[in-house]
């Protein structure tokens, strides 16, 4: 559903929607490129929608009309070159960018690095991802964005305050201008934004964080400050725990996000503790499930909202192709697979191997087509049995995740982890590094 969404509405730009709007959102863009670019090779796609942003963002205009709350509400200001607009390319614009959109500008570039190590996009717009943080950061009050549409279409009443969300993105954007800035050797840059993205956590933690009950309050709030990096050290598992008790007692067993949530909730879920709780939320049936949509909705293609149930068959579900909803086909990837790239060799130059769910399927195969060659990541979980082949191309390594404590074989022999460095620790175990080659693990 995910990857038909999506083809339908790339048609030169990342259209929301194919037959009502056909606008090039930013804030649907940013939450779709990660999907995006596993599924297809996307780098001269995205390459010309960011020169879309910087082009259309490069007017001057004198006391225009600025997002304010919810799409509803709106300020005037002055708007500075560079600051970009709602949407791109277009004449209906809707605006100046609110924080929770225009964050694109920032993390477009930084993806595009990341994902097809394209440091020319980097160089190219970092003076526009300055611009932009800078620009968030006048907005704040004690580093809190105040501003933003917050966690779009979610089943029902958006219940992630809209401050929590856009101060995670601003987070987001301090952190990712700093690591640009290092990558670009300016380290004087580098220090000021790490500086400034530290003072942003602290003040995220100590405006939005019950430290009783482990938790920011719903399940965006949670998937999002698991995913940033926003959770207080140690206490990790326990808000993804938060995040499934909010499943079940107040959502009847199924996700309760918008855009923002639904692209990092299986992560969230599966990476700490939880991923039985994942397994559960993406295969449950009956209402308030996805199999609601293809069963009784007769879905092909995501909905701009996502179901609720039978009481509200009736209800109008906008558009019926929204590929912003379709952020959780990454993590097919990235934990099923257990596929991701790395930002210590961009461009999937260094490829992180970590499935998570393989005590939930018995199986899963896939290949990624990098530009180093083709990836591959297959496992089938049988009798106790874990068997998993990985393909890394030439030219590049990768970061095995192997948990301690296990009988290990790889190609046959014992495993010896003085054989492959530690690289850094993982979830819940160390990451080896590996060469280029094809490694076949047994794992008991």
């Amino acid at each position: 559903m995910a990857v038909r969404t999506m083809l339908s509405n790339t048609h030169g730009l990342p259209t929301d929607c194919p037959h009502r709007e056909r606008c090039g959102w930013l804030g649907d863009a940013h939450a779709v490129f990660p999907f995006e670019s596993f599924n297809y090779d996307m780098g001269n796609f995205w390459a010309k929608y960011m020169a879309d942003i910087s082009s259309t963002s490069s007017v001057f205009l004198e006391n225009t009309l600025h997002q304010k709350l919810y799409n509803t509400q709106f300020y005037f200001a002055d708007k500075q070159p560079g600051i970009p607009f709602m949407i791109s390319p277009g004449r209906r614009l809707c605006g100046v960018a609110s924080p929770d959109w225009g964050t694109a500008v920032v993390q477009l570039p930084w993806y595009m690095y990341l994902y097809y190590d394209d440091e020319d996009a980097l160089r190219k717009y970092y003076g526009e991802m300055k611009q932009w943080v800078d620009h968030v950061e006048a907005l704040t009050e004690n580093h809190i964005v105040p501003y933003g549409l917050g966690d779009w279409c979610p089943p029902g009443k958006i219940d992630c305050p809209i401050p929590l969300s856009s101060t995670a993105f601003h987070y987001l954007d301090a952190s990712i201008v700093a690591k640009a800035a290092a990558v670009l050797g300016n380290t004087e840059d580098s220090a000021r934004y790490a500086d400034l993205r530290d003072r942003i956590g602290r003040a995220f933690v100590a405006e939005f964080y019950d430290g009783k009950n482990k938790t920011f309050g719903s399940q965006t709030a949670d998937a999002m400050a698991l995913d940033l990096g926003l959770v207080p050290a140690g206490d990790e598992h326990a808000v993804s725990d938060a995040i499934v008790r909010n499943i079940d007692e107040k959502y009847d067993g199924f996700i309760h996000t918008g855009i923002f949530g639904l692209g990092r909730i299986g992560q969230a879920l599966s990476r700490y503790g939880n991923p039985e709780a994942a397994w559960r939320v993406f295969t449950k049936k009956g209402e308030n499930s996805f199999e609601w949509m293809w069963i009784a909705g007769d879905a092909t293609t995501l909905w701009e909202v996502l179901p609720i149930d039978s009481a509200h068959s009736d209800m109008v579900y906008g558009s019926m192709s929204h590929p912003m909803q379709g952020g959780y086909d990454a993590w097919f990837y990235e934990d099923i697979a257990g596929i991701r790239p790395d930002a210590s060799g961009p461009g999937f130059k260094v490829i992180r191997f970590e499935p998570t769910m393989t005590g939930q399927l018995r199986w899963a195969e896939a290949t990624l087509d990098t530009p180093y060659g083709l990836v591959e990541s297959g496992w089938r979980n049988e009798d106790g049995l874990l068997r998993w082949k990985i393909v890394i191309p030439a030219n590049a390594s990768g970061l095995v995740a192997l948990p301690e404590g296990k009988n290990i074989t790889v190609d046959g022999r014992t495993f010896d982890p003085t054989d492959y460095p530690v690289a850094r620790q993982g979830l819940g175990s160390p990451l080896y590094r590996f060469p280029s080659g094809s490694y076949t693990f047994e794992i008991r």
